[in-house]
């Protein structure tokens, strides 16, 4: 459950212990090292309070009545819902709500609530298959009283709440309200659906809560909303709408405290389990810092009305207890998945749900020393005594199968036992055996790999000798070997042509006939002035065109034609140049001489305008009887073909005399830059020899005038005579 480093390195006395001595039933023990001798307590965080027949699914507080002791309503996996006191850990009724386990396939509880009105005391389970049934508690085992049907498919009821109203004069009313499948929130009567109201469209009701001290019932669906309605409990139509407020996820458990709500949300997708305090009054939220949250899925929430607590346990084993203000006063470590949690006192003691047991935590092991410090100017009413254990109606559990009264005596409170035993053997859970097991094999997996290469550098493992090749083995061999090479299907070979797409392209496209071949005669595209025969005289008066002057063509035709010659003929210019460019209409013979000149090479192109220019003087084109047309238009293809052709090498003549004038620019360009960084280099040198010139005669104008101060500053010295010619024969 718990451990400790008795060799931490935190502490200088640390030792290793030599020895472990306990005695049995005491909450100490002893270790003794070399040195020291340590004594040991266990403090037990949580106690074992009762024993149940299955797991637990969900735990809920009945609604607090003033004088009425605190009652816990159960359910487990085996759809048996149990009604406990918490104080003592006794079960005070069973239900088998599931039906009997000899029964097969039964269904299974969805929800479930209990009335602790004194006059009527009653428990509530809502079936899987829509029906909800009413039990007797105050049997033990519980007595089926009556069951109402699924009003038609959707109306199955997901989640339960009962509205206790209690007033002065002995007036009380107890309203049960259920969260259906079709999100529509129902009230039931004596009679059973009384009132129906839709509260979460198609979505479906996921959580409900009462809170009587408000007259409230809240309640939060699938469509991400909560939704707060006004209870009205003594009429029939009891539910109206307060207020709603949309959430960001999915809500999966409330709690209500006076004005306040917490709500817990968790998002699986993006690890987010967080829980939120809302303020119905002042419509204000409380948030606290993520690291604060829950790391897995939120499986209770409960709260304490005289403290103003709130306890949220979670499937990540911890225990959080929050304050009003939605801030963490206590995270505890289970060391166990708990399944719902409930306040059963006043003073803030816990009971938890852990596998198939029930087990209570005082408020002195988890409240903060200044919590419990408060309790003690606070006044609580005292416990009122508590059953230990109820009495089995002998007659009941005598017409229930042997398996249900194993069942129900299985469930025992924890005082029962008479010698000690582990009541709850807190057996895996299904994901932590899959990712035990998934663990242990990639361990084992690596393991194996790190001892095959430990044994094969010591050289533990020895090579295989290869067997001998026998005929047999030879023979063999080849076979597989011709298997391989020869018993694959025959592809054809590759198709010649080099574009592999365009054959099988043209392979699948049907066959195309060839085109008829027509007589082609086209139009000769007109010129940019009109005929000659529309032209008139220029008006008198115009100015006169200076000598050397010019005068555009455009001036020019609007002064020799009238505005409807120049627009007729704009309209056959643009006619014919829709129509595209067509050769002149010749004949057969002279098509012929203009074909001779191409098959003669002639490229003069002044005798080809000649000959055109002399055939459209003398009107001689194309027409009559005798002409060979089908000979004209292969004349005049093969004229098209060569007036095209010979604009293909005009256009590549332009792109060569281009592309040379642009490479003699570029070889310009170079050698001006090339000349251009010559003469910037010579201005470069002449101006570092100018500035050498310069410092060198700075220099020496600097040397000057040191040897002129130097001398200045000498002393005088005395001056030395020469001795003359007389003097030194006197001497000798």
């Amino acid at each position: 459950v718990d451990e400790v480093r008795l060799d931490s390195a935190a502490d200088p006395d640390a030792e290793t212990p030599l020895r472990l001595a306990a005695q049995f039933g005491a909450a100490a023990f002893y270790t003794s090292g070399a040195r020291s001798v340590r004594a040991w307590r266990v403090q037990e965080i949580y106690t074992h309070r009762a024993s149940l027949c299955a797991p637990v699914l969900r735990i809920q507080a009945s609604p607090p009545r003033p004088g009425q002791p605190p009652r816990v309503l159960v359910t487990c996996q085996d759809s048996s819902v149990h009604v406990v006191s918490p104080a003592t850990g006794a079960i005070l009724s069973s239900a088998l709500a599931g039906g009997s386990v000899l029964a097969g396939e039964a269904p299974q509880v969805a929800a479930s609530a209990y009335s602790t009105d004194p006059k009527r005391h009653r428990l509530y389970c809502a079936m899987s298959d829509g029906s909800l049934a009413e039990w007797d508690p105050d049997s033990r085992p519980a007595r089926l009283l009556r069951s109402w049907p699924s009003p038609g498919p959707g109306c199955e009821c997901r989640c339960l709440a009962l509205y206790e109203y209690a007033a002065g004069g002995g007036a009380s009313k107890s309203l049960l309200v259920a969260g259906r499948a079709d999100g529509s929130l129902c009230t039931y009567g004596e009679q059973g659906p009384d009132y129906a109201v839709d509260g979460h469209g198609n979505k479906g009701v996921l959580e409900l809560e009462a809170n009587p001290s408000q007259d409230q019932v809240v309640s939060a669906g699938l469509d991400n909303i909560i939704r707060v309605w006004r209870v009205f409990p003594f009429v029939r139509e009891a539910l109206a709408p307060l207020m709603q407020f949309f959430c960001a996820h999915t809500p999966v458990c409330m709690s209500a405290l006076r004005s306040l709500l917490l709500v817990g949300f968790q998002d699986a997708q993006s690890a987010t389990y967080s829980v939120v305090t809302y303020d119905l009054e002042d419509k204000s939220r409380q948030d606290h810092s993520p690291e604060d949250d829950h790391l897995d899925k939120l499986t209770g929430a409960a709260a304490c009305p005289k403290l103003r607590l709130f306890a949220t346990v979670s499937q990540d084993g911890t225990l959080r207890v929050w304050s009003s203000a939605n801030q963490l006063l206590k995270a505890v470590q289970l060391h166990a998945r708990p399944q719902g949690v409930a306040f059963c006192s006043d003073t803030g003691d816990l009971l938890l749900g852990i596998g198939a047991s029930l087990y209570g935590i005082e408020h002195r092991r988890y409240l903060p020393k200044m919590q419990t410090r408060r309790m003690a100017m606070m006044h609580f009413e005292p416990a009122a005594p508590e059953p230990l254990s109820g009495e089995m109606d002998a007659r009941l559990l005598a017409e229930l199968p042997f398996p249900d009264r194993q069942r129900l005596l299985a469930c025992r409170p924890a005082h029962s036992f008479d010698a000690f035993a582990d009541p709850d053997p807190l057996e895996e859970e299904p994901d932590d055996v899959e990712e035990r097991l998934a663990r242990e094999a990639a361990f084992g997996t690596i393991a194996s790999r790190e001892r095959e290469l430990r044994m094969l550098r010591d050289g533990d493992i020895k090579p295989k000798r290869r067997p001998a090749a026998t005929p047999a083995t030879k023979e063999e061999a080849f076979n597989k070997f011709l298997s391989l090479v020869a018993d694959h299907p025959v592809l054809p070979p590759p198709p010649k042509e080099a574009n592999l797409d365009a054959a099988v392209k043209s392979a699948l496209e049907p066959p195309q006939l060839p085109r008829p071949k027509q007589a082609y005669r086209p139009d000769i595209c007109p010129g940019f002035f009109p005929s000659q025969d529309a032209a008139v005289r220029p008006q008198a008066g115009l100015a006169p065109i200076p000598r050397g002057g010019c005068v555009p063509n455009s001036v020019l035709a609007k002064l020799l034609w009238p505005q409807e010659a120049l627009l007729e003929h704009e309209k056959t210019a643009t006619q014919a140049s829709a129509r595209g460019w067509r050769p002149p209409d010749l004949n057969v013979e002279q098509l012929r001489q203009l074909q001779g000149l191409r098959q003669r090479g002639s490229e003069d192109e002044a005798e080809r305008q000649a000959l055109l220019k002399s055939w459209a003087d003398s009107g001689d084109g194309a027409g009559g009887d005798d002409e060979d047309e089908e000979e004209a238009g292969e004349l005049l293809f093969e004229l098209d073909a060569d007036r095209k052709r010979r604009e293909q090498q005009e256009q590549e003549q332009k792109e060569r005399e281009q592309s040379d004038f642009m490479r003699r620019m570029q070889q310009a360009m170079d050698e001006a830059a090339t000349e251009a960084a010559a003469e910037a280099a010579e201005a470069e040198a002449a101006a570092v020899a100018a500035a050498e010139a310069e410092a060198e005669a700075e220099a020496a104008r600097t040397r000057e005038a040191s040897t002129v101060s130097g001398d200045s500053r000498r002393p005088p010295t005395r001056p030395t005579r020469r001795a003359t010619q007389e003097e030194l024969a006197a001497a000798a």
